[in-house]
């Protein structure tokens, strides 16, 4: 098994973990300061890694449009994680989470939108299976989230 493919697994689970850990911590606190705090943690786990890695070195590599994307990154990163901690802080972390995945789909059209990469029709028809498949094996949650006023 690709070791790409096991780096993704792993990123799910603790996306899963990010979910229940978050939902849990905003709970007694205000979500922009758990973000906050969330963020925090992130930075300096990131930073220690670089620093251990010694990728430090690729720094002054770094040419400005992949600095720009990286900086734009950041922001979305930002707000994504301040607009999520609020959902957690107010629904359930099951039907969050439910919508939340749909980045897959918004990640193709938005790709696809802006030509960033070459999509292939049939991939693109791949993840829309795929993400059907996944809201139709949670449709319960999902019809919940949109029956609810």
């Amino acid at each position: 098994m690709s070791s790409w493919i096991l780096l993704a697994f792993a990123s799910a689970i603790s996306a899963g973990m990010v979910s229940i850990l978050g939902k849990l911590g905003v709970t007694k606190t205000p979500s922009n300061l758990a973000t906050a705090i969330r963020t925090a943690v992130v930075l300096g786990l990131a930073w220690a890694i670089v620093a251990i890695t010694g990728a430090t070195a690729g720094l002054s590599n770094i040419d400005q449009p992949a600095l720009i994307f990286l900086m734009l990154s950041g922001l979305t990163t930002g707000a994504s994680w301040l607009m999520f901690f609020k959902a957690l802080q107010t629904g359930g972390a099951t039907k969050v989470v439910a919508i939340d995945r749909l980045s897959l789909v918004f990640t193709v059209l938005i790709g696809f939108t802006l030509s960033v990469r070459l999509f292939i029709f049939g991939k693109v028809v791949y993840v829309f299976v795929v993400r059907l498949g996944v809201i139709r094996g949670d449709r319960f949650t999902v019809l919940k989230v949109f029956s609810q006023k």
